[in-house]
């Protein structure tokens, strides 16, 4: 679950959050590539943008 480390994170990759959560990675991926998840790239990178997640979710978007 969370600690106060990972509730400073702005950004994570698609396994760390998978770990956070207790997803399989196969599952994030899945999300990410239907864009069900925020992301922040970097490059070639993507990275899940827990902050605008957090901010989703309290607003109640999906």
């Amino acid at each position: 679950m969370y600690t106060d480390q990972t509730n400073s994170l702005m950004i994570v990759t698609a396994e760390k959050y998978a770990e956070m959560v207790g997803l399989p990675i196969g599952v994030v991926r899945g999300q990410l590539d239907r864009r069900q998840l925020p992301v922040y790239k970097v490059g070639k990178r993507r990275f899940i943008n827990l902050l605008q997640l957090r901010i989703d979710v309290a607003n109640g978007c999906s």
